[in-house]
């Protein structure tokens, strides 16, 4: 199974950077079958290209964005028609579970504690 996380930087940014080391974590921390990641940004326009290079005939593409908006809604998906002869799912975004609220609630602790 491929995975492409696609995040909301440019080539050069910090969001990338930040979606490739949690790409790795994906990777060597948890036995979900992935066997080839990439990444790339919204403003790419070859989403499709990197999901078409990948030999995995199922892709998941795991939006790295808090929130459903027009990325997530029209730019993704218009890359993902694009592609034929595999079994592409975009996955939900993650700003609305539990687990983020956690992670901001610890970010404000330990702010406190400076």
């Amino acid at each position: 199974m491929g995975l492409l996380i696609v995040s909301h930087g440019g080539n050069d940014s910090k969001s990338n950077e930040i979606a490739r080391i949690h790409a790795d974590r994906l990777i060597g921390g948890y036995d979900l079958g992935i066997d080839e990641v990439e990444v790339a940004s919204v403003f790419d326009k070859d989403i499709s290209q990197k999901v078409i290079s990948m030999s995995s005939n199922k892709v998941f593409v795991l939006p790295f964005l808090t929130a459903p908006g027009k990325h997530y809604n029209e730019d993704i998906p218009r890359e993902l028609e694009k592609i034929e002869g595999k079994d592409v799912r975009l996955l939900e975004t993650f700003g609305d579970r539990p687990q983020v609220t956690d992670a901001l609630a610890e970010i404000l602790e330990e702010s406190k504690q400076e």
